[in-house]
């Protein structure tokens, strides 16, 4: 069921739940130019458990379009918005730019949030120069050209299904052999519905600069990081930095995953493992 949240002074937002129509227990963030459709799959197989809630983002599915406010600390205050309407805190799960989105709220307002499950979040990003010198940068801007080409020629849901169907995947075949029909529903469904103009600030290198991940978390923080050797957003030197300031922070690296973690077939199963023991570890201390 997806409902829509207004935030005081700020925009609607799209919010997909699995179980209670009010509370949750388990909030899900997606990533950069993702939307809540990318948890369809995981929601319904944690609802019989948690009420699970998944959020779009400012910009992102159904949320409203905010040109010139897709920073991280703006994406933070919308979900402290929704958070604060909850009984108690969440556990907040989040992918790439939803994994450092989690990461924040968890040192901003730690009465929020119980736990944070990052999978690949791309923490230094916002630091002068490092996200320029990533693969992913290119990838951008390659994207962003192409998501605002489909959407201006008003491309239907089954032509941009057969144009990502057809692109590279981390396996190096067709990214649709790769991921399951729903996730290919999902970026359709995203690819169409997002603002092209949150590449923007990514690109730039603001989208998450002004802020040190590695400030104090008090809370459980488990992070699935990728296989170096596959283009992670999150590098072994940055695990290690950050483990410096958050030396609690449990780091897994999930060999032969890459960014996309979840979704990726071969590594798909081992995400659901390591989501499920970190959630019955945030029960058991409850």
């Amino acid at each position: 069921m997806i409902s829509r949240f207004s935030v005081p002074g700020g925009p609607t937002l799209g919010v997909r739940r699995w179980g209670s129509d009010t509370d949750c227990d388990v909030l899900l963030i997606h990533g950069l130019s993702a939307c809540s459709a990318h948890y369809e799959e995981l929601g319904h197989g944690l609802s019989p458990r948690w009420n699970i809630a998944a959020i779009d983002l400012r910009g992102h599915g159904q949320s409203d379009r905010v040109p010139d406010t897709y920073v991280i600390e703006h994406y933070a205050s919308d979900v402290i918005a929704l958070l604060e309407t909850m009984s108690e805190p969440v556990v907040v799960v989040g992918h790439s730019l939803g994994g450092a989105v989690a990461v924040y709220l968890a040192g901003a307002r730690p009465d929020l949030v119980s736990g944070v499950f990052a999978e690949d979040p791309p923490l230094y990003h916002g630091q002068p120069g490092v996200f320029a010198a990533t693969p992913f940068a290119n990838v951008f801007r390659y994207l962003r050209s192409e998501m605002q080409r489909l959407q201006g020629t008003g491309a239907s849901p089954a032509a941009v299904r057969a144009y990502l169907s057809e692109q590279r995947g981390a396996g190096g075949g067709r990214w649709s052999d790769e991921v399951s029909s729903a996730t290919i529903d999902a970026k359709v469904e995203s690819f169409l519905a997002c603002d092209p103009g949150v590449w923007d600030t990514a690109i730039d290198g603001t989208a998450l600069a002004g802020w040190n991940p590695a400030r104090p978390i008090a809370v459980p923080v488990t992070i699935l990081r990728a296989d170096p050797a596959m283009g992670p957003a999150l590098t072994p030197d940055e695990s290690a930095r950050f483990q410096e300031g958050v030396p609690h922070a449990r780091i897994i690296e999930v060999a032969g995953a890459p960014h996309g973690i979840r979704e990726y077939l071969p590594t798909s199963a081992s995400y659901r493992d390591e989501l499920t023991r970190f959630l019955e570890s945030i029960d058991s201390r409850a």
